[in-house]
């Protein structure tokens, strides 16, 4: 079941990235509109929901259940993504809190907590039901992030403990491997156990999450030039050992020996 869970997203996501047609035109102006793509997609997940709560007020009773299915669908892609990412090996759980991360939270999970609110109180207004889900909210709120905040703090213990300080994501790259078989990852794995590195030691030499090795290994991420520099150098190889599956003169005729 799970299997074919994570077969469905695949197919969504690449409909939706399109990574094989021409819908978004060549590398450079794929990767624009994916920046421009994920841009609106972050400021539609807070326009729509603090519309929404702005508007139950003044609209009343008849317009609670057009907003609240206006919420699900924009909430439904948002975890659609979460699980998509998290089924592809990456840790969601946040290293740390900062004032950005603080200021989104906020901002993501007020709306909803106000439309709720709003929705009881046009519903009933006569009744004290909405002081029960505005506490309830707030209450709700606080152990989210509390919970996220100790998952948060584990992650930074497991990866100080393994020696994954200072780790960061590669600054771009492909969702998937070129390499259709694998044998990119077949031969990055085979250089990292012919010299005795594990892929936690890997991933601390390149600064990068264990995960994004594992992915590379299986072939489910095809990393960016400076990462796949740096992979060759901490495996001491060369990128072209590792990922040019044909080197160069590879299955041309050779030469005529000089007499």
């Amino acid at each position: 079941m799970m299997d074919r869970m994570t077969t469905i997203l695949d197919r969504v996501v690449r409909w939706c990235l399109d990574p094989d047609g021409d819908l978004y035109g060549d590398e450079r102006e794929r990767f624009r509109w994916y920046e421009g793509m994920t841009t609106a997609a972050s400021l539609q997940a807070l326009l729509l929901p603090w519309a929404a709560a702005v508007m139950v007020l003044p609209l009343g009773k008849a317009s609670v259940l057009p907003l609240a299915v206006m919420l699900a669908a924009a909430w439904a892609p948002q975890m659609l993504a979460t699980l998509y990412v998290g089924r592809r090996q990456v840790d969601t759980t946040p290293r740390t809190w900062s004032a950005k991360r603080i200021l989104l939270f906020v901002l993501n999970v007020v709306p909803y907590a106000l439309f709720v609110v709003g929705a009881l109180y046009v519903s009933r207004p006569g009744d004290s039901s909405w002081q029960g889900a505005a506490f309830g909210s707030a209450f709700g709120a606080l152990l989210g992030v509390a919970a996220t905040v100790v998952k948060g703090r584990r992650r930074a213990r497991r990866e100080a403990l393994a020696g994954g300080r200072g780790l960061m994501t590669p600054p771009s790259g492909p969702v998937r491997s070129p390499d259709g078989d694998g044998a990119a990852g077949t031969r990055v794995r085979a250089a990292r156990k012919e010299i005795g590195l594990t892929q936690q030691g890997l991933a601390a030499a390149v600064q990068v999450s264990r995960q994004t090795i594992i992915a590379m290994e299986t072939g489910d991420y095809a990393p960016s030039v400076y990462l796949a520099i740096k992979v060759a150098k901490a495996l001491r190889s060369s990128v072209e050992a590792l990922w040019d599956p044909e080197p160069p003169g590879e299955g041309l005729p050779r030469a005529a020996a000089a007499p």
